[in-house]
């Protein structure tokens, strides 16, 4: 919980920090892009974007007493090298939980109680603490540039965005009001709060090889009554992007009026086998396609014991290719929780066999982006 003070230092600290957002933007936290259009007015069809990430891998840190990333785990994620060839892979990483450290939802899908101030607190000093989380990654990152591995761009970062449950309370109190989230301008409030924090801790970490892409809806239904437009609006005022990844069959058509900038769409096709269609993914690649957003790669380690499941893998890679989502269109990427990082170090042929074919497609999209390729999701 923020501790409370004098409300002129409030007004100071608050205007210093609208300061370095006038002053620089997200330029300070992350890097130039092409800006958003003003949503002074919805747009009614896609806005065409560069989302400064190819591949972005889900990094489920903090909540359920998950196991703590380190460099070791990190490298799987980063890059391959084998017989002495050194390649990069996935360039965005998506830090996301859907429990605080403390166990309370951070959306509404679980009955765990909801998590209040201190959980977003929480929730942020992980992220930014030294030896742990992004820290990490950017040790692992410096240390590959000190054995001559520099990447042609940094590696992106989005961060989980807590949703602002309606009716959630006690959560807590903004420039000495507590915040009542019946009501929508405290929900908006909350969220900006938020977002101010991250950004702050982010410009004090002065990462080297890192940039702070935006953050994430991490609610994966789009309600009106959680105001994701408004707060997209104080988000892209800042320079920051607006990420979401909608289960099936929660997609919309109409996702620009929610205010998100880039939004991949789950088939959830690998996990639920009965009573998935077993044209799921046709369906999930084509209802992309008509509303103009990417695709999110799905698997666990379900494939290292259940050999029907890597037949379900395979279905992923064909159908990806069969619709132009591995030549074109920005990919996130669920692998459950070191999956990745168990096919890397598996020495079963089968599973070594899929590790290396969605390497080489990571791999092949990469290079093709550090050559000047633009990835978008919205179809051309």
């Amino acid at each position: 919980m923020i501790s409370k003070s004098m409300a002129n230092v409030r007004c100071f600290v608050a205007g210093a920090v609208l300061v370095v957002f006038l002053t620089y933007g997200c330029s300070a936290f992350a890097a130039p892009r092409s800006q958003p259009e003003k949503r002074g007015s919805v747009a009614s069809s896609p806005v065409s974007k560069t989302n400064p990430i190819v591949d972005l891998v889900l990094i489920y840190d903090t909540g359920g007493g998950r196991v703590p990333w380190t460099t070791n785990s990190f490298k799987p994620y980063v890059y391959r090298e084998e017989n002495g060839k050194f390649e990069w892979l996935f360039d965005g990483f998506l830090f996301i939980d859907f429990l605080a450290p403390s166990g309370a939802r951070l959306c509404p899908i679980t009955n765990n109680k909801n998590a209040t101030q201190r959980d977003w607190q929480e929730l942020i000093d992980h992220y930014f603490q030294e030896g742990q989380s992004i820290s990490v990654l950017e040790t692992l990152l410096d240390s590959l540039e000190a054995k001559g591995h520099h990447a042609l761009r940094k590696r992106q970062v989005v961060i989980t965005l807590p949703t602002p449950i309606v009716g959630a309370e006690p959560w807590g109190e903004f420039a000495g009001k507590k915040m009542d989230f019946h009501k929508s301008g405290d929900q908006v409030k909350a969220a900006q709060w938020y977002v101010d924090q991250v950004l702050k801790r982010w410009q004090e970490k002065k990462f080297k090889h890192l940039e702070l892409a935006g953050f994430y809806w991490v609610f994966e239904r789009a309600w009106k009554d959680h105001h994701s437009l408004e707060i997209a609006r104080d988000l892209q005022s800042k320079g920051c992007f607006l990420y979401w990844i909608p289960s099936w069959p929660q997609g919309r058509k109409t996702w620009p009026e929610y205010g998100f900038d880039f939004v991949y769409q789950q088939p959830n096709y690998f996990f639920h086998r009965q009573p998935t269609p077993s044209d799921r993914l046709e369906e999930a690649c084509r209802f992309a396609e008509s509303c103009g957003t990417s695709m999110e790669m799905e698997f666990n380690k379900s494939l290292l014991d259940h050999p029907e499941f890597l037949t379900y893998f395979d279905e992923y890679l064909q159908a990806y290719e069969k619709h132009g989502v591995w030549e074109k269109k920005p990919v996130a990427y669920y692998e459950g929780h070191d999956g990745w990082f168990e096919m890397a170090a598996s020495k079963n042929p089968a599973v070594k066999s899929r590790y290396n074919a969605l390497a080489d497609i990571v791999v092949k999209r990469q290079k093709k982006r550090d050559a000047g390729f633009i990835f978008r999701q919205e179809e051309k």
